[in-house]
């Protein structure tokens, strides 16, 4: 947790581009539970996880998109 805390303000005061992933919910056997992040930058780069797998890098998929909107 205090990864992505140092993170997001490490991120923020250098004014770069990033996602936030938060699992609000999982049903069944999930590697991860309720209150997992991770940090998806600008470049590419993780901090953190939300689980690894298919959702992992669908989400860190939809993530870039964000940004690379944002910084459009």
């Amino acid at each position: 947790m205090r990864e992505i805390v140092d993170g997001v303000l490490e991120l923020l005061d250098a004014g770069s581009g990033f996602a936030l992933l938060t699992v609000v919910a999982e049903q069944g056997s999930t590697p991860r539970a309720a209150g997992a992040e991770m940090l998806v930058l600008a470049d590419g780069s993780i901090r953190g996880t939300i689980g690894g797998g298919l959702i992992e890098a669908t989400m860190m998929a939809q993530a870039a998109e964000v940004i690379r909107g944002q910084s459009s």
